[in-house]
Protein backbone atom coordinates (compact mmCIF):
# COMPACT_ATOMS: atom_id res chain seq x y z
CA UNK A 1 0.00 0.00 0.00
CA UNK A 2 2.86 2.32 0.85
CA UNK A 3 4.49 1.92 -2.56
CA UNK A 4 1.15 2.69 -4.22
CA UNK A 5 0.93 5.97 -2.31
CA UNK A 6 4.50 6.86 -3.29
CA UNK A 7 3.81 6.14 -6.96
CA UNK A 8 0.58 8.14 -6.87
CA UNK A 9 2.36 11.08 -5.25
CA UNK A 10 5.14 10.93 -7.84
CA UNK A 11 2.59 10.82 -10.65
CA UNK A 12 0.86 13.92 -9.28
CA UNK A 13 4.20 15.74 -9.06
CA UNK A 14 5.03 14.82 -12.65
CA UNK A 15 1.71 16.03 -14.07
CA UNK A 16 2.57 19.77 -13.95
CA UNK A 17 5.95 19.11 -15.57
CA UNK A 18 4.39 17.11 -18.40
CA UNK A 19 1.61 19.66 -18.84
CA UNK A 20 4.14 22.50 -19.00
CA UNK A 21 6.21 20.63 -21.59
CA UNK A 22 3.13 20.02 -23.75
CA UNK A 23 2.00 23.63 -23.40
CA UNK A 24 5.48 24.91 -24.29
CA UNK A 25 5.51 22.82 -27.47
CA UNK A 26 2.05 24.02 -28.46
CA UNK A 27 2.92 27.65 -27.68
CA UNK A 28 6.26 27.74 -29.46
CA UNK A 29 5.91 25.10 -32.17
CA UNK A 30 8.04 22.25 -33.42
CA UNK A 31 11.82 22.49 -33.03
CA UNK A 32 14.55 20.58 -34.89
CA UNK A 33 18.32 21.11 -35.04
CA UNK A 34 20.97 20.03 -37.53
CA UNK A 35 24.68 20.35 -36.75
CA UNK A 36 26.83 20.78 -33.65
CA UNK A 37 26.55 23.79 -31.37
CA UNK A 38 30.23 24.67 -31.80
CA UNK A 39 29.42 25.91 -35.32
CA UNK A 40 27.95 29.34 -36.10
CA UNK A 41 24.28 28.98 -35.12
CA UNK A 42 21.33 29.94 -37.30
CA UNK A 43 17.69 29.99 -36.14
CA UNK A 44 14.82 29.67 -38.63
CA UNK A 45 11.52 30.98 -37.24
CA UNK A 46 8.58 30.32 -39.51
CA UNK A 47 5.54 28.25 -40.34
CA UNK A 48 5.10 25.01 -42.27
CA UNK A 49 7.12 26.43 -45.20
CA UNK A 50 10.23 26.13 -43.01
CA UNK A 51 9.34 22.60 -41.92
CA UNK A 52 8.73 21.11 -45.36
CA UNK A 53 11.43 18.62 -46.41
CA UNK A 54 13.43 19.44 -43.24
CA UNK A 55 14.66 22.83 -44.42
CA UNK A 56 17.07 23.19 -41.47
CA UNK A 57 18.90 20.02 -42.51
CA UNK A 58 18.99 21.20 -46.13
CA UNK A 59 20.71 24.44 -45.13
CA UNK A 60 23.10 22.51 -42.90
CA UNK A 61 23.97 19.99 -45.63
CA UNK A 62 24.63 22.76 -48.13
CA UNK A 63 26.85 24.65 -45.68
CA UNK A 64 29.17 21.68 -45.13
CA UNK A 65 29.29 20.32 -48.68
CA UNK A 66 31.66 22.47 -50.74
CA UNK A 67 34.13 24.19 -48.45
CA UNK A 68 33.09 27.58 -49.86
CA UNK A 69 31.29 28.55 -46.64
CA UNK A 70 31.59 27.60 -43.00
CA UNK A 71 29.50 24.66 -41.75
CA UNK A 72 26.48 25.87 -39.80
CA UNK A 73 24.34 24.60 -36.95
CA UNK A 74 20.74 25.23 -38.04
CA UNK A 75 17.67 25.12 -35.78
CA UNK A 76 14.11 25.53 -37.05
CA UNK A 77 11.25 26.68 -34.83
CA UNK A 78 8.02 26.24 -36.78
CA UNK A 79 4.31 26.65 -36.12
CA UNK A 80 1.72 25.83 -38.77
CA UNK A 81 -0.06 28.85 -40.22
CA UNK A 82 1.78 31.32 -38.00
CA UNK A 83 2.01 34.97 -39.04
CA UNK A 84 4.65 37.44 -37.93
CA UNK A 85 2.02 38.89 -35.59
CA UNK A 86 1.60 35.46 -33.98
CA UNK A 87 5.34 35.15 -33.35
CA UNK A 88 5.65 38.72 -32.04
CA UNK A 89 2.98 38.04 -29.42
CA UNK A 90 4.58 34.83 -28.08
CA UNK A 91 7.14 35.40 -25.34
CA UNK A 92 8.31 31.78 -25.54
CA UNK A 93 9.39 32.48 -29.12
CA UNK A 94 10.92 35.95 -28.70
CA UNK A 95 12.93 34.92 -25.63
CA UNK A 96 14.83 32.47 -27.84
CA UNK A 97 16.43 35.41 -29.64
CA UNK A 98 18.84 35.76 -26.70
CA UNK A 99 20.24 32.22 -27.02
CA UNK A 100 23.47 33.11 -28.82
CA UNK A 101 22.44 32.91 -32.47
CA UNK A 102 24.56 34.37 -35.21
CA UNK A 103 21.59 34.81 -37.57
CA UNK A 104 17.81 34.58 -37.11
CA UNK A 105 15.67 34.15 -40.24
CA UNK A 106 12.01 35.21 -39.97
CA UNK A 107 9.23 33.92 -42.19
CA UNK A 108 5.54 34.61 -41.69
CA UNK A 109 2.36 33.64 -43.50
CA UNK A 110 2.70 35.45 -46.81
CA UNK A 111 -0.87 36.61 -47.38
CA UNK A 112 -0.76 38.65 -44.15
CA UNK A 113 1.18 41.26 -46.11
CA UNK A 114 -1.76 41.41 -48.53
CA UNK A 115 -4.62 41.42 -46.02
CA UNK A 116 -2.92 43.25 -43.11
CA UNK A 117 0.02 45.19 -44.50
CA UNK A 118 0.39 47.48 -41.46
CA UNK A 119 0.20 44.57 -39.02
CA UNK A 120 2.83 42.67 -40.98
CA UNK A 121 5.24 45.62 -40.94
CA UNK A 122 4.64 46.37 -37.26
CA UNK A 123 5.20 42.76 -36.15
CA UNK A 124 8.23 42.29 -38.39
CA UNK A 125 9.82 45.48 -37.08
CA UNK A 126 9.26 44.39 -33.47
CA UNK A 127 10.71 40.92 -34.08
CA UNK A 128 13.76 42.28 -35.91
CA UNK A 129 14.44 44.71 -33.06
CA UNK A 130 14.29 41.84 -30.57
CA UNK A 131 16.75 39.83 -32.66
CA UNK A 132 19.19 42.75 -32.79
CA UNK A 133 18.95 43.17 -29.02
CA UNK A 134 20.05 39.55 -28.77
CA UNK A 135 23.16 40.43 -30.82
CA UNK A 136 22.04 38.35 -33.81
CA UNK A 137 21.54 39.41 -37.40
CA UNK A 138 17.86 39.47 -38.50
CA UNK A 139 16.99 38.25 -41.99
CA UNK A 140 13.48 38.58 -43.43
CA UNK A 141 12.69 35.68 -45.74
CA UNK A 142 10.03 36.79 -48.19
CA UNK A 143 7.59 34.05 -48.99
CA UNK A 144 6.62 33.25 -52.56
CA UNK A 145 3.26 34.29 -53.90
CA UNK A 146 0.95 31.32 -54.25
CA UNK A 147 0.86 29.52 -57.57
CA UNK A 148 -1.21 31.28 -60.23
CA UNK A 149 -3.97 28.62 -60.18
CA UNK A 150 -4.44 28.72 -56.38
CA UNK A 151 -8.00 30.00 -55.58
CA UNK A 152 -6.86 33.14 -53.78
CA UNK A 153 -4.72 34.02 -56.79
CA UNK A 154 -7.38 33.34 -59.42
CA UNK A 155 -9.74 35.55 -57.39
CA UNK A 156 -7.53 38.50 -58.30
CA UNK A 157 -8.84 38.11 -61.90
CA UNK A 158 -5.61 39.39 -63.37
CA UNK A 159 -3.03 37.74 -65.65
CA UNK A 160 -0.33 39.40 -63.51
CA UNK A 161 -1.80 38.37 -60.14
CA UNK A 162 1.41 36.61 -59.12
CA UNK A 163 3.47 39.72 -59.83
CA UNK A 164 1.03 41.93 -57.91
CA UNK A 165 1.05 39.75 -54.79
CA UNK A 166 4.81 39.14 -54.95
CA UNK A 167 5.52 42.87 -55.15
CA UNK A 168 3.24 43.59 -52.18
CA UNK A 169 5.04 40.93 -50.11
CA UNK A 170 8.42 42.30 -51.17
CA UNK A 171 7.48 45.89 -50.33
CA UNK A 172 6.23 44.86 -46.89
CA UNK A 173 9.57 43.23 -46.08
CA UNK A 174 11.53 46.18 -47.46
CA UNK A 175 9.48 48.50 -45.23
CA UNK A 176 10.35 46.31 -42.22
CA UNK A 177 14.03 46.39 -43.20
CA UNK A 178 14.04 50.19 -43.46
CA UNK A 179 12.57 50.50 -39.98
CA UNK A 180 14.70 47.85 -38.28
CA UNK A 181 17.97 47.46 -40.16
CA UNK A 182 17.17 43.84 -41.03
CA UNK A 183 18.37 42.17 -44.22
CA UNK A 184 15.82 41.04 -46.82
CA UNK A 185 16.16 37.66 -48.52
CA UNK A 186 14.54 37.64 -51.95
CA UNK A 187 14.09 33.86 -51.95
CA UNK A 188 10.32 34.03 -52.34
CA UNK A 189 10.54 36.24 -55.40
CA UNK A 190 13.19 33.88 -56.78
CA UNK A 191 10.88 30.90 -56.35
CA UNK A 192 8.05 32.67 -58.18
CA UNK A 193 10.44 33.69 -60.95
CA UNK A 194 12.03 30.26 -61.37
CA UNK A 195 8.60 28.61 -61.48
CA UNK A 196 7.62 31.06 -64.21
CA UNK A 197 10.67 30.63 -66.45
CA UNK A 198 11.52 26.94 -65.96
CA UNK A 199 9.37 25.65 -68.89
CA UNK A 200 11.19 27.88 -71.40
CA UNK A 201 14.65 28.23 -69.82
CA UNK A 202 15.76 24.62 -69.61
CA UNK A 203 14.59 24.18 -66.04
CA UNK A 204 13.26 21.09 -64.26
CA UNK A 205 10.03 19.57 -65.52
CA UNK A 206 8.61 19.41 -61.99
CA UNK A 207 7.03 22.39 -60.23
CA UNK A 208 8.57 24.39 -57.40
CA UNK A 209 5.17 24.21 -55.69
CA UNK A 210 3.50 21.28 -53.96
CA UNK A 211 0.15 20.06 -55.27
CA UNK A 212 -1.75 22.59 -53.11
CA UNK A 213 -0.15 25.50 -54.99
CA UNK A 214 0.95 27.06 -51.68
CA UNK A 215 3.74 25.07 -50.06
CA UNK A 216 7.10 24.37 -51.68
CA UNK A 217 7.83 21.08 -53.38
CA UNK A 218 11.21 19.42 -52.86
CA UNK A 219 12.60 21.71 -55.58
CA UNK A 220 11.10 24.74 -53.86
CA UNK A 221 12.58 23.81 -50.48
CA UNK A 222 16.00 23.30 -52.07
CA UNK A 223 15.75 26.77 -53.61
CA UNK A 224 14.74 28.21 -50.21
CA UNK A 225 17.70 26.51 -48.51
CA UNK A 226 20.08 27.96 -51.10
CA UNK A 227 18.59 31.46 -50.71
CA UNK A 228 19.02 31.28 -46.93
CA UNK A 229 22.59 30.00 -47.18
CA UNK A 230 23.52 32.90 -49.47
CA UNK A 231 22.77 35.35 -46.64
CA UNK A 232 23.66 33.22 -43.61
CA UNK A 233 27.37 33.36 -44.45
CA UNK A 234 29.48 36.48 -44.98
CA UNK A 235 30.66 35.12 -48.32
CA UNK A 236 27.98 34.93 -51.00
CA UNK A 237 28.60 31.49 -52.51
CA UNK A 238 28.73 30.94 -56.26
CA UNK A 239 25.98 28.60 -57.52
CA UNK A 240 28.35 26.30 -59.43
CA UNK A 241 30.42 23.79 -57.52
CA UNK A 242 30.19 20.52 -55.58
CA UNK A 243 27.15 21.55 -53.55
CA UNK A 244 24.97 19.04 -51.72
CA UNK A 245 21.64 18.13 -53.31
CA UNK A 246 18.76 15.80 -52.43
CA UNK A 247 19.02 12.35 -53.99
CA UNK A 248 15.76 12.96 -55.87
CA UNK A 249 17.34 15.78 -57.92
CA UNK A 250 19.83 15.30 -60.73
CA UNK A 251 23.05 17.31 -60.76
CA UNK A 252 21.76 19.38 -63.67
CA UNK A 253 18.45 20.13 -61.93
CA UNK A 254 20.15 21.18 -58.69
CA UNK A 255 22.65 23.39 -60.53
CA UNK A 256 19.86 25.05 -62.54
CA UNK A 257 17.92 25.79 -59.32
CA UNK A 258 20.94 27.37 -57.63
CA UNK A 259 21.74 29.50 -60.68
CA UNK A 260 18.14 30.60 -61.16
CA UNK A 261 17.76 31.52 -57.48
CA UNK A 262 20.99 33.51 -57.60
CA UNK A 263 20.10 35.45 -60.76
CA UNK A 264 16.35 36.02 -60.30
CA UNK A 265 15.11 39.63 -60.23
CA UNK A 266 13.69 41.00 -57.01
CA UNK A 267 10.46 42.46 -58.35
CA UNK A 268 7.79 41.58 -60.84
CA UNK A 269 7.14 38.82 -63.30
CA UNK A 270 6.35 39.12 -66.99
CA UNK A 271 2.68 38.24 -67.54
CA UNK A 272 1.79 34.93 -69.09
CA UNK A 273 -0.84 35.18 -71.84
CA UNK A 274 -4.13 34.42 -70.15
CA UNK A 275 -7.76 35.05 -70.95
CA UNK A 276 -9.51 37.29 -68.45
CA UNK A 277 -12.27 35.40 -66.59
CA UNK A 278 -15.84 36.40 -67.43
CA UNK A 279 -17.33 39.21 -65.36
CA UNK A 280 -19.97 38.20 -62.83
CA UNK A 281 -22.63 40.04 -60.89
CA UNK A 282 -22.21 37.93 -57.76
CA UNK A 283 -21.87 39.69 -54.39
CA UNK A 284 -18.35 40.35 -53.14
CA UNK A 285 -16.79 37.44 -51.27
CA UNK A 286 -13.86 37.18 -48.86
CA UNK A 287 -11.67 36.32 -51.83
CA UNK A 288 -12.84 39.49 -53.59
CA UNK A 289 -11.95 41.52 -50.50
CA UNK A 290 -8.46 39.97 -50.47
CA UNK A 291 -8.09 40.71 -54.16
CA UNK A 292 -9.06 44.35 -53.67
CA UNK A 293 -6.66 44.65 -50.74
CA UNK A 294 -3.84 43.21 -52.85
CA UNK A 295 -4.43 45.58 -55.74
CA UNK A 296 -4.70 48.61 -53.43
CA UNK A 297 -1.50 47.65 -51.62
CA UNK A 298 0.27 47.18 -54.94
CA UNK A 299 -0.87 50.60 -56.18
CA UNK A 300 0.26 52.24 -52.92
CA UNK A 301 3.68 50.62 -53.15
CA UNK A 302 4.13 51.64 -56.79
CA UNK A 303 3.12 55.24 -56.01
CA UNK A 304 5.58 55.26 -53.11
CA UNK A 305 8.41 54.08 -55.35
CA UNK A 306 7.47 56.65 -58.00
CA UNK A 307 7.60 59.45 -55.41
CA UNK A 308 11.03 58.27 -54.25
CA UNK A 309 12.32 58.24 -57.83
CA UNK A 310 11.01 61.77 -58.41
CA UNK A 311 12.55 63.02 -55.16
CA UNK A 312 15.94 61.67 -56.22
CA UNK A 313 15.82 63.33 -59.66
CA UNK A 314 17.70 66.67 -59.55
CA UNK A 315 15.64 69.63 -60.62
CA UNK A 316 16.77 71.51 -63.70
CA UNK A 317 18.14 74.96 -62.91
CA UNK A 318 17.00 77.51 -65.50
CA UNK A 319 19.71 79.33 -67.40
CA UNK A 320 20.28 82.95 -66.28
CA UNK A 321 18.39 85.47 -68.34
CA UNK A 322 20.36 88.00 -70.36
CA UNK A 323 19.86 91.59 -69.31
CA UNK A 324 18.74 93.84 -72.11
CA UNK A 325 20.57 97.12 -72.54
Amino acid sequence: MKWLLVMSFGFLLALPVVAFAVWTRVATGEETTYGDDDRPRVLLVGNSFFREHDLAAMVGHLSESSGAVRPLSVTSLTRDGATLTDFASRWLVTRRFDDGWRTVVLHGEGFQAVTDYAGYVEAGTSLAAGIRRGAARPILYTTAAYRADEPRMTALTSPVATAIVQDVIMNANIDVARRSGATVSFGGAALSWCEHVRPTAGGPTKSFYADDGIHPSLLGSYLMAWAILRLADEKVPAPDGPWWKPDELTNDEAAWIRRCASDAPRFGLPPRPAAAPPATEEPASAADDEAASAEKASKRSRRRHARRRRSRTPKKVPAPRKLSR
